[in-house]
């Protein structure tokens, strides 16, 4: 483990952070890679997401991590968006009266292009700390659940359990053009 993964001293935090809230953040966002889902489930506003990143290296550590390994995700999705198209659905009076199915690939190539330079650091990174990607993740986690103020005090209060959102498909979005037949 870095320096950098180290436990805190375990206080109570003022800012709403707990334990819980700052795994089920990461969670979230190592399988979705989107911060305002990971924010919705761990209840937070975003920019208290991004606050809380600045005054935490491990919590900053930890988003570094998670993000990688939502890039694996993230590539998957976009490359069958851009393979397979997305079929947008026209409807009138609630029946759907058309579809139409989108190839565009420009944003998904923009994204992939910016990750695989932040996977290209984080490997860089990685060669010379020796930690096989996801390890860091991993200890990240578990210097979090570590630094847990119940948990330092002895007691062990049950976490729940640490349920990961499936992201299946990237919701669709439309213009306000989009809608009309």
């Amino acid at each position: 483990m870095t320096d950098a993964l180290l436990p805190l001293p375990a206080e109570p935090r003022h800012d709403g952070w707990t334990t819980v809230t700052q795994v089920a953040f990461l969670e979230t966002l190592a399988a979705t890679g989107i911060v305002t889902e990971a924010c919705h489930v761990a209840q937070m506003s975003s920019s208290a997401a991004y606050a809380f990143r600045r005054r935490s290296p491990l919590f900053a550590a930890a988003w570094e991590e998670a993000l990688g390994l939502a890039r694996e995700k993230l590539a998957d999705t976009l490359l069958a968006r851009s393979l397979e198209g997305q079929t947008i659905t026209y409807l009138r009076d609630g029946e759907q009266v058309g579809e139409k199915k989108l190839f565009d690939s420009r944003l998904g190539l923009a994204i992939l292009g910016r990750l695989d330079r932040r996977a290209q650091e984080r490997e860089a990174a990685g060669n010379r700390t020796g930690h096989a990607q996801g390890a860091s993740f991993d200890a990240a986690i578990n210097a979090i659940i570590a630094r847990d103020p119940a948990r330092a005090d002895g007691e062990n209060p049950p976490l729940p359990p640490r349920k990961v959102p499936e992201v299946d498909k990237v919701d669709t979005v439309r213009n306000s053009s989009d809608s009309a037949c």
